[in-house]
Order: structure tokens, then C-alpha cells, then sequence
């Protein structure tokens, strides 16, 4: 295993706590006096007490705030502040599966001043969350992780919400207080003295809060019960220096205290594996250790702001490791200053922030600012980092509209793209009205009176409406109110669902001919099996910790799966043998062992970013700028490719052995406005550039998608045109002689293809008929050729007569492992329970490593395949040759280069992914349109599924449920997305987006939840069996993971709930999705 690099970076010492002042000690001990009466506070107004000068500020999650979040185990994640300082750990010990609600029992520690816990002071449980209703002018809420919401008192006793959350706050009549989340829906209940009782969900599911006494009225715990299902978590104390937490199935969780300080010292989880905490004479957590002996060290200054962070390269005590620094230009946390983060190897990042902890200006290690305006806690205004004016000013800017409760209603990008949207409020919760994307597409939408999505409704060529029905108070479809009983396509084709006596979803009947689908589960709402339309029972087995260790499937081999105590993945086991995994002391994968015996091995820098990869193939090594940029790529040859950026951090220029160039240049919206390849000898190989306006009234306005394509080198221009729900209805190309090639596509309401042809208008000349499953059943009117296997998985295809496919047969697991095509019939093998780690096609083996493919083997000739960190293809090495991949703005390999620069192969496709004339290869590959894998059948192989170009089709549904038409790819829009696993699609580059991704719309599945960003949208949930089928949530309302970068980092924004966590770079870029986003804020 290679060495953990630690880097220049040292911590600096710890500083002790300053002496809290007279106000804060005072709150202290009213805190401690609110325990000791049983959770509720004194009586007296907080306006007559010592504690009125002090209310803690800034720690716990503030949803305007920057943090970095780190992992340390599965089940504990750091978090570091920076707009104040605050270090946070963030605990989850139990996470059970409810109908309405999740039953979490999570814990977050604060270095910062905070509520304190029962279990321990610093440690607060999620369900300890309370109000303090003493205040004669406010109510203060504190939240499941600690964090001061404060609540202005009216003269009327109405309460008016703090800037920035959105959240609403009632006393009832009776005295008790309701705090209503208005994204989901769920109010909290609390009784007269401000103590949770219970949370109930917008269609009448509940789940109580029971507190434990002791003997002398002091909290000792409490009681969760989410009373559909039954399940529980009961906390207790069991000694003086011990807690414990059960659950309904007996498993336990425990916290041991010191018995000087009550400070949680060891947790113990419910597999018996161990976290160690040390803390400073101050009670602050300096030390994390997890049961692996990985371990974490912090330091702190006299503000209780984290100063440092060390990863120990080495299981054990003492020794160094990777080290982070944190500085702090603010005397305290609560003023405004400046965030200087330095990372292992001594690069420095600065967070600038106002008093309220909104980052107004993040510059990077080289230098390159972005800034941000913001007007109630809300982003108003983000400017990228391409300005040249003084320090960075003069930059591209996108622009955000809110209405009074938090809703976003516009985004506009720097080049002039729009998306709006208009809110209602249904049942206390806020739901979108209608949607207008910058494409012109509009969706409206309906509620039910609790606010469960009724219909959703696009307007225009190829709009429709889905619809959804739910149990009343009396059920209709099993298990309780609110829950989903049907979902009705665009066509009018109805899915029905089912629910046991505690509201598992326990059958999905879709339209027919599919069979249904069944499932049962275990005491804890997992799935214990199902029991797809074939027949075929798959059941699954889990260790304590609800990771799945076995899964077993009729008519396939077992699959098994192990895991160390901090949930990292050691080994799995299946068909085609056992591979095995080894991980550093910062849990990051090192050396896998695959099934032949073969390795890979991964070292890092000390700044965590790959610095050699090594297969079999030999060793690539990797370079980074300051900004963790990748600069430069040493293939195992030794020929080096370059690699250039803008400010933004977008990729510029890639330089190939040899001198070949492919430059890139894009607009004020950070989209690709023309790539450009040119050989060492200064020829031009390539030039493409892309429009993104389209007409509306005689007037040009920008969009979110590609509206023209042209090749400058042959004069052909291409105009796309859309339908009303984004999907490609007409390519046109008009090439320098004036010659039409055109590509027309009809849809119907559900987004089956209908007709397609090769003149504008429809229906076009070749019809496709399907049956009520979207199953495409006739070409023409010819039957024959074309059938299904009751899970909805192609058997027979005929999209034409010379790429006709039969015998097509699938596992257990609905992986593809056989076809006959072209006279030729091919068998294929697979890792795991999906499809996406394939091993074998006919006499093709594969080789797949941590980056992706790494070789294949054919007929005794290896390929070797040269990839960046992140996965992306830069080379093919064969024949003791390598060749280098171009591609597009779409990422579909337009030719391969040798090291002279000299095209060997060349590739120009349909808009749906189809060869066409100018296609030439002398140096086989498979990678071809949107960067998939061609097989020789004529199919893609895309992750799970495979796709049929000329169909633009996948040959099996979704089986992840997420996508509005179960075969659909790309929902119908290959021009501007890609759908690399087969089971989402994404743009390849950036989107931009604001409540959703523009030129998105709000996108739902079958039980009514909303799903925008990244499109996941109407589907059957999970037909093939998917493990992460668990109760159906009948309190799910809108959610919004957005995968974008919006402000300060790269992330994933929920609206639903008011939480930020994840990881923050040096990035203030104006928003935009991306596949690559990975951070949450």
C-alpha cells in the first residue's frame, strides 16, 4: 500500500477557551437547570434573567453559511464552518425506514457554544430540538443540530420568521407551538414549555416523542415511535457514565462518558465496532479515532474556531499526517473577516464573509476571486472569476428572484438565459405553480388538499399530463392516508401500488403485459425480497449496520459483500470470483485485487488529489496546479499530455504528446462555444462551434440547449429544434453545397418515440407502435420480430432488418447475458447485481479498474486505456502504439490521433447516436457517441442498460425508477445530454440552474415526490428490485437535489430542508450542473 504523503503544512497549537463571559455562564447553567427539570426551562422571562445578554450564535448548520464536510466513517462525517469557525461532527447511529418520516437518531457536536445534551453537553441528539418560549419578545428555536433560529414575537402573538429559513412558527390555542418546515410540509409539535412531543407528517402520519425522568424529574432520555409502522428507538441512561440506544429489533447503540467531565469518550455501534474521542481541558473534541485506527486531530483558538485539522497517516498514536489550517482575520466568530484555509502543501484560499457569515468573496490559491451579493440570507447575485479588471472585477454574472417565503422564482445566466417559476402554499408547505424554462417549456401543477402532487402538466408539442391519486382517511390501496395508489401516464396508462397493514409498499401492478411486482421486508422496513413480473425472487441480507452483505437472486450466483468497521467496502464476491479492497488511513481507496489475481494501485498527493495510478498496464502519473487542477497526465510510456484552464477552472487547451492541440472556448455562461483541433504542423483537423439562441416573435433570446451546430471546415450547419418537453423533435443540416439532411422525431404524451424520418413534419416515414408499458411492439405495423419478458426487458428486437436482435436472455439480476444479432450470438458476464462492471462480450474480456475500463482483450490483442483521476478517456494504447481521443461538446469521440497528429480514425453520428458517412477506423475502439461503448451488436453499453441509437431507446426499463419514460434516453434529448449509467441523465458539461436546472422542469415520481436538477423523474419504483425500495414516504413532498455549483462550492441543494453540509472549494462560480458536482451546501 503506497504511503500517506503528509505534506509542509503543520498544525498550530491549541489555544485554551476564553473565560466565558457573566451572560453566557448564566445560560450555561440555565441550560443545565433544563435538564435537571425534565427538558423545560425556568419560568421566568428570559427578559428578567442574567442569560437575556447572551443567546448563542452561529453554531449548528445555517443554511447561508460555507462548510466543508469531510468523511471519517460511514456514520460520522466532519464539518468545519468557515464563516465562523465552528467545527461540527455530525453522528448518525440509526437510520429506519418510516411511512411518512425516517426514524434518525443523529448526533451533532458543536465546538462552539450550543444547547446542551442529555447524553453530554457538547453531543446534541436531533430529537432533543426545542424551543425557548420564555422570551417576552421571541421564541428561539433550536434545531436538530443545534443551530439558534429566533422567532420575533407580533403584538398580535404571531411570530415572524428569521431571514433566510423557511420554516413557520404557531402557539395553538391551547398553548402548545407548531413549527412547520415549508418544504415538506412536517410540523413539529411542542408542548407549553417548549419540548418536542411529536412531528407529524402533511397526511396525518405521526411520530411521537415520549420523555424519559428520573427519580428526580431530570431528562434521561426519550422514546421515538413513528406510530404506522411501529418501529422505535428508545434512548435511556443505563449507568452513571453510560447510555444506550435500542431499536425495535433489539439492536443497541451506546455512548460511555468520562466521569469527570460527562464528555462522550467511546460509541459503540450496533455491530459492536468503536469511535474514540479525546478532548481538551475546554471539553472540546481534539482527537477522533475510529475503530480501524484511522484517526482525525484538531486544534483550536481561543474562540473555540477550529485552527487545524490532521489526518494521521498511520492507524495508532501519535505520528503526522496531511494537515489543514484554518485562520481567522475576525476577533470573533460573529464579525466580519476573512477565512484563510491552507491546505497540506501550503496553498492558500481565502473566504471573505460579512457579520452574518454570507461569503461576499472566495479567492483561490492563484489568485482568481469570485463574489456574491444577497438580500435576506438569499443569493442575488454570483460573478464568476473572468474579470479583468482591478482585483478580478468586471466578471460574468447570474442574477436570482425570491418571493417572500424563500421560493426561487428566476435565474438568468450572464448570457441571457431565463428560467421562472411561480409558487402556491398547499397544506403550510410551498409548491411550485408553474415552471417556465429558458427554453420556453412550461409545466403547471396541481395538489391535493394535503399537498400531494395531483398532476403535473406540460404545455405544447409532445406535453401531457401525468396524474397521481392517493389513500384517503379510509385507504383505498393499503396502509395509510396520503399514501400513493396510482400514477397515470401522459397516455393514460395506469401503475396501481400497494401497502401491507404498516405501510410497506408491498406490490406495483403496472400496465399490462408486465407482471407485477411484490415485495416484503424485514422488522426494519429494509427489503428483505422481491419478486419482479418474471418470477424471479431476489432476496437480500444486511449486517446490523443496514449495509447489504448478500444478495441472492433465482437462477444467479450469490453475491456477497463485506465491509471494515468504518463501512468501507474489503471485498465482493460473486459470479466471476472475488475482488478485494484496501484503503488508506484516510479511508481512500489504495490497491484493489481483482478476480484474476491482477492489482490496481492508487497513490494520493498530500493534498488528497491522484497523483499515480497502476494496472497492469503500467503507471500514469498526474500533476495539479494550486487550485487542484489537473496539469499534466505521464501515460506508462512516459508521453505527457498538458492541460490548460480559465479562471473559472474550466478546461481550456489539452495538449497531446507530440503537440496536438484541442482548445476550447466558452461563452459568459461557462457553455462551449467553439472547439477547435489543430495538428502539430498548424493544420486545422477540426472546428465546431455552437449556438445556444432560438427564435420567439421574430426575436432572437439565448436558451439553455443547443440550438445550432457547424462544422467550419466543411460549411454544414445543423438547427435543432425542440418539442414542448425539451425533447429533440427536428435536426436540420444544410451543408455548403445547400444540400438538407434532416432528422425528424415524433413523440407521444408519454415520450415513446412515435415516427421518425428524414423530412421535416409529423408523423415522419417509419412508425413505431407501443402497448401500454411503452414496450415498442411494431415497426410499421410489423409485429413480428419484437418482444418482452414480463420485467419489460427486450427478448426480440427489430429495429431494422439487418440490426434484428433475438434470444435476448437476462439473469436473475436483469443483467444482459445473451443475443443473437447479425447471424452472431454473443454472451456477456458481469460483476456484482447490475450491469455496469461487464467482464465479457462473446470473446472480448474486460478489464475494469477504479477510474472506469482500463484494457480490454481480444482474441489475444490487448487495449489499454489511459484515463484521467476522474475517469475521463485520453488514450487508447495498442500494438505498442498510443492514440488520443478528441471529442465534442457532448463528449462523443469525433476521431483519434497518433502522435503525429495524423487522424487514424474518424467518427460523425446522427443526432441520436447512429454512424454515419465520414465514419472511418483503422484503430479499433469502442468508444463512440457520448463517450459510450459500441459493441459489435450495434448497441451501447451505458452503465446499467444498453441503448439502441437507432430507437433512441434503451432496451430495458429504468430500473432505478427515476426517469419519466421507463426506456426513453436522454429523456429525448441526445443533442444535450448523456446518460453514461443508465439510469440518469445529465448534462455533460454545465446547466444552468435555480430551483431547477435550466431548461429542466419539475419531474416527479410515481409516488408524487418531486425530483428536478438532474431530470430524475416519473418512473415505477425500482422494478427491478432494488434494494433501496424501504416504506413508501407518504410525507415526501418537493425535494430538490440539485447537482450544481451555486456560490461559494460545488453541490447538491435539498430546498427542502433548511440543512448545509458538505464540502466547500475555493469556487465562487456562477451556478451552473454539472455531472461532476459532488459537494452539498
Amino acid at each position: 500500500m503506497p504511503p500517506v504523503r503528509t505534506g509542509t503544512t503543520r498544525p498550530p497549537g491549541t489555544v485554551r477557551s476564553a473565560d466565558p463571559s457573566a451572560a453566557e455562564q448564566a445560560w450555561r447553567k440555565r441550560e443545565s437547570d433544563r435538564l435537571r427539570h425534565g427538558g423545560r426551562r425556568p419560568a421566568a422571562p428570559r427578559s428578567a434573567t442574567a442569560a437575556a445578554a447572551f443567546v448563542p450564535r452561529g453554531q449548528g448548520d445555517v443554511p447561508w453559511h460555507s462548510i466543508f464536510g469531510f468523511r471519517m466513517t460511514d456514520a460520522l462525517t466532519g464539518r468545519i464552518d468557515y464563516s465562523t469557525g465552528n467545527l461540527m461532527l455530525a453522528a448518525t447511529d440509526f437510520d429506519i425506514a418510516g411511512v411518512g418520516q425516517k426514524l434518525q437518531l443523529t448526533r451533532t457536536y458543536n465546538a462552539f457554544t450550543a444547547p446542551e445534551g442529555q447524553v453530554s453537553r457538547p453531543w446534541w441528539v436531533n430529537w432533543e430540538r426545542d424551543l425557548d418560549v420564555s422570551g417576552a419578545n421571541s421564541v428561539i428555536a433550536y434545531d436538530q443540530t443545534g443551530a439558534t433560529v429566533e422567532f420575533t414575537r407580533g403584538s398580535d402573538g404571531t411570530f415572524t420568521t428569521p431571514s433566510g429559513y423557511s420554516r413557520d412558527l404557531r402557539k395553538n390555542d391551547d398553548g402548545t407551538y407548531t413549527l412547520t418546515d415549508r418544504g415538506s410540509g412536517a410540523a413539529d409539535t411542542y408542548d407549553a414549555s417548549g419540548r418536542l412531543t411529536k412531528v407529524g407528517d402533511r397526511n396525518g402520519g405521526v411520530l411521537t416523542v415520549t420523555a424519559h425522568l428520573d427519580a428526580s424529574g431530570a431528562s434521561a432520555g426519550f422514546k421515538l415511535t413513528e406510530t404506522r409502522s411501529g418501529r422505535w428507538i428508545d434512548l435511556t441512561r443505563s449507568g452513571t457514565t453510560r447510555w444506550t440506544a435500542e431499536d425495535n429489533t433489539g439492536r443497541t447503540v451506546t455512548y460511555t462518558l468520562d466521569a469527570d467531565h460527562g464528555n462522550v469518550v467511546r460509541t459503540t455501534d450496533s455491530t459492536g465496532h468503536t469511535t474514540t474521542f479525546g478532548y481538551d481541558a475546554d471539553g472540546r473534541v481534539v482527537k477522533v479515532t475510529s475503530s480501524e485506527g484511522r484517526s482525525t486531530a484538531f486544534t483550536y483558538d481561543a474562540a473555540d474556531r477550529v485552527t487545524s485539522m490532521r489526518r494521521y497517516a498511520e492507524s495508532g498514536e501519535g505520528g503526522s499526517g496531511p494537515t489543514s489550517t484554518y485562520a481567522y482575520s475576525a476577533a470573533t466568530p460573529g464579525e466580519q473577516g476573512t477565512t484563510t484555509v491552507t491546505d497540506p502543501l501550503g496553498h492558500k484560499s481565502t473566504y471573505e464573509h460579512n457579520a452574518d457569515g454570507e461569503m461576499t468573496k472566495v479567492t483561490d490559491a492563484l489568485g482568481h476571486a469570485r463574489a456574491s451579493t444577497y438580500q435576506n440570507h438569499l443569493l442575488q447575485t454570483a460573478t464568476d472569476a473572468m474579470g479583468t479588471g482591478s482585483g478580478g472585477s468586471g466578471g460574468n454574472v447570474t442574477t436570482y428572484g425570491w418571493d417572500a417565503r424563500n421560493n426561487p422564482t428566476s435565474m438568468k445566466l450572464p448570457t441571457g438565459a431565463n428560467a421562472s417559476g411561480k409558487w402556491q402554499t398547499v397544506a403550510g408547505a410551498e409548491r411550485p405553480n408553474t415552471t417556465t424554462g429558458a427554453d420556453g417549456e412550461k409545466t403547471s401543477y396541481s395538489y391535493d388538499a394535503a399537498g400531494n402532487t395531483a398532476s403535473v402538466a406540460t404545455s405544447g408539442t409532445g406535453g401531457g399530463t401525468v396524474s397521481f391519486s392517493y389513500n384517503e382517511a379510509a385507504p383505498k390501496c393499503g396502509g395509510f392516508q396520503g399514501q400513493t395508489c396510482t400514477a397515470t401516464d401522459a397516455n393514460g396508462k395506469k401503475t396501481e401500488f400497494h401497502y401491507d397493514a404498516v405501510g410497506n409498499l408491498d406490490s406495483v401492478t403496472p400496465p399490462a403485459p408486465l407482471g407485477r411486482t411484490t415485495y416484503t421486508y424485514d422488522a426494519l422496513g429494509r427489503t428483505a425480497s422481491t419478486t419482479d413480473g418474471r418470477g424471479v425472487k431476489t432476496v437480500y441480507t444486511y449486517d446490523r449496520r443496514d449495509r447489504v452483505v448478500g444478495v441472492t437472486a433465482t437462477g444467479s450466483a450469490d453475491v456477497t459483500y463485506a465491509y471494515d468497521g468504518d463501512g468501507n467496502l474489503v471485498s465482493r464476491t460473486d459470479a466471476t470470483g472475488t475482488q478485494r479492497y484496501q484503503f488508506d488511513a484516510l479511508s481512500r481507496e489504495t490497491v484493489r485485487t481483482l478476480q484474476d489475481g491482477s492489482q490496481t494501485v492508487l497513490a494520493y498527493t498530500a493534498d488528497g488529489n491522484v497523483d499515480t495510478y497502476r494496472d497492469p498496464g503500467g503507471t500514469t502519473a498526474y500533476a495539479w496546479d494550486a487550485a487542484h487542477r489537473l496539469t499534466r497526465l505521464t501515460g506508462p510510456q512516459g508521453k505527457r499530455t498538458t492541460y490548460e484552464y480559465d479562471n473559472e477552472d474550466r478546461r481550456t487547451k489539452t495538449t497531446y504528446p507530440g503537440g496536438t492541440l484541442q482548445a476550447q472556448t466558452l461563452d459568459a455562461s461557462g457553455r462551449p462555444q467553439d472547439i477547435r483541433v489543430v495538428a502539430p504542423s498548424g493544420i486545422i483537423l477540426s472546428h465546431l462551434s455552437y449556438g445556444y439562441g432560438y427564435t420567439v416573435g421574430g426575436v432572437t433570446v439565448d436558451g439553455a440547449r443547443i440550438h445550432s451546430r457547424t462544422d467550419t471546415l466543411t460549411k454544414a450547419r445543423t438547427d435543432y429544434t425542440y418539442d414542448g418537453a425539451g425533447r429533440l423533435s427536428l435536426a436540420k443540416e444544410i451543408d455548403a453545397r445547400g444540400v438538407e439532411t434532416s432528422w425528424q422525431q415524433c413523440f407521444d404524451p408519454a415520450g415513446n418515440l412515435t415516427s421518425r424520418g428524414q423530412t421535416p413534419g409529423c408523423p415522419a416515414s417509419t412508425v413505431y407502435t407501443y402497448d401500454d408499458a411503452s414496450e415498442l411492439v411494431a415497426r410499421n405495423g410489423v409485429t413480428s420480430g419484437w418482444s418482452y419478458d414480463k420485467a419489460g426487458n427486450e427478448t426480440a428486437g427489430a429495429p431494422n432488418p439487418q440490426a434484428a436482435r433475438t434470444a435476448e436472455q437476462y439473469t436473475g439480476y436483469g443483467q444482459l447475458k445473451s443475443l443473437t444479432t447479425g447471424g452472431t450470438s454473443y454472451s456477456a458476464q458481469y460483476a456484482s447485481t447490475d450491469g455496469s462492471e461487464r467482464t465479457r462480450l462473446g470473446d472480448t474480456v474486460f478489464h475494469n479498474g477504479p477510474l472506469g475500463l482500463s484494457g480490454e482483450t481480444t482474441a489475444g490483442k490487448d487495449s489499454e486505456y489511459i484515463r484521467e483521476p476522474g475517469g475521463t478517456l485520453n488514450s487508447v494504447s495498442t500494438g505498442g502504439n498510443s492514440y488520443y481521443y478528441l471529442t465534442d461538446a457532448l463528449g462523443s469521440v469525433t476521431a483519434l490521433v497518433d502522435e503525429s497528429g495524423k487522424q487514424v480514425d474518424t467518427y460523425a453520428y446522427t443526432p441520436s447516436g447512429l454512424p454515419r458517412a465520414g465514419t472511418t477506423e483503422t484503430v479499433p475502439q469502442p468508444f463512440r457517441f457520448a463517450g459510450g461503448q459500441l459493441d459489435p451488436t450495434g448497441l451501447y453499453h451505458l452503465g446499467s442498460r444498453y441503448y439502441d441509437p437507432e430507437l433512441t431507446r434503451f432496451t430495458q426499463p429504468d430500473p432505478s425508477g427515476q426517469e419519466k419514460n421507463p426506456y426513453l434516453y436522454a429523456e429525448g434529448d441526445p443533442v444535450n445530454r448523456i446518460d453514461p449509467s443508465g439510469l440518469f441523465s445529465v448534462s455533460p458539461e454545465v446547466e444552468g440552474c435555480y430551483f431547477v436546472c435550466l431548461g429542466a422542469s419539475f419531474n416527479f415520481n410515481s409516488d408524487g415526490t418531486f425530483h428536478l436538477g438532474l431530470s430524475t423523474g416519473l418512473g415505477n419504483p425500482s422494478f427491478g428490485g432494488g434494494v433501496k425500495v424501504n416504506s413508501s414516504n407518504a410525507s415526501k413532498g418537493w425535494s430538490v437535489p440539485l447537482s450544481c455549483s451555486l456560490g461559494p462550492f460545488t453541490g447538491s441543494y435539498d430546498l427542502k430542508s433548511d440543512t448545509a453540509s458538505g464540502s466547500a472549494g475555493a469556487k465562487f462560480s456562477s451556478p451552473s450542473c454539472s455531472v461532476r458536482a459532488s459537494y452539498t451546501f
